[in-house]
């Protein structure tokens, strides 16, 4: 990129935009901002978060987080996101790939992708497997907040066991 920091003011004014609750004005932005840096793929996660959360748009706001991670494949906001993403669009098997495929790069938040994977396994029934994720996202993270979420998981996941699930666990551990 010709000029990263021209970019940067520029994501940071769509920030800013967006911050105040002018989305539409962010939006536009964003887009304007593409026509200069058409590679830049941080301007495609905030349209993808813009589309996901503000828009309700699914459809576009996929191909917006898939093109920031093409894009900038170091950007973690992106993973994170699209992570989400499929957690709220209910793509649970596809939110389980994503993980796994990305689990081992580094700059990733591993409390979070293992906490999102055991979410995914919860709904989809399979009960062990999101306890043992749970149990990881526990040991992955250092957020007071968020290990009393994994917390509150690991004991609904436990309530939702049978007997002889829950006795599993005992002998595991």
């Amino acid at each position: 990129m010709d000029n990263f920091n021209e970019a940067e003011n520029l994501l940071f004014e769509a920030d800013k935009l967006i911050s105040e609750d002018k989305i539409v004005e962010g939006k536009e932005a964003l887009f304007s901002a593409l026509t200069e840096y058409p590679d830049y793929g941080k301007f495609h996660n905030y349209l993808g978060w813009i589309y996901h959360y503000k828009m309700i748009d699914y459809e576009k706001a996929q191909k917006h987080y898939l093109l920031s991670i093409k894009l900038s494949p170091k950007y973690h906001a992106a993973y994170h996101n699209y992570l989400y993403f499929l957690f709220d669009s209910g793509k649970y098997k596809e939110l389980i790939d994503f993980v796994n495929k990305n689990l081992q790069k580094e700059f990733l938040d591993k409390g979070t992708l293992y906490n999102q994977l055991a979410k995914a396994y919860e709904l989809r029934d399979n009960l062990k497997e999101a306890y043992k994720y749970y149990m990881l996202a526990r040991k992955n993270t250092t957020a007071t907040n968020y290990m009393e979420e994994i917390n509150s998981s690991l004991l609904r996941v436990k309530s939702k066991m049978g007997f002889f699930e829950r006795l599993s666990l005992i002998n595991k551990h």
